[in-house]
């Protein structure tokens, strides 16, 4: 009982939280190349849109609906900034814009 006297919960929720966020971090790595080879075929009119949205839904672990949306924002950031190899994934100044509201499965 001495130790659950000592527990206390809102050290635990903050030493939680940023372990999740370290695992988060570590999982938001992603290999760019693979999605800019799906990318190229699309771009190419190798793959549907239907396909690349399949594609997106299934690298990210995302739903469909989700994957519509990213796929937006990836073109239009891409855009933006003038990148087309899609390595701005891996990049934290950017993540948050492109996975704000994405829910991943």
């Amino acid at each position: 009982m001495k130790k659950a006297d000592n527990f206390e919960p809102s050290k635990w929720l903050v030493e939680n939280k940023i372990t999740f966020q370290s695992k988060l971090s570590e999982n938001m790595k992603y290999d760019y190349q693979k999605l800019d080879n799906i990318w190229e075929k699309w771009g190419e009119e190798e793959i549907s849109e239907e396909e690349l949205i399949t594609n997106i839904a299934s690298f990210f672990n995302i739903s469909k609906e989700d994957a519509e949306i990213l796929r937006e924002r990836l073109v239009d950031l891409g855009d933006e900034i003038g990148d087309d190899s899609m390595s701005f994934i891996n990049d934290p100044e950017y993540q948050e814009e492109l996975f704000d509201g994405i829910n991943f499965i």
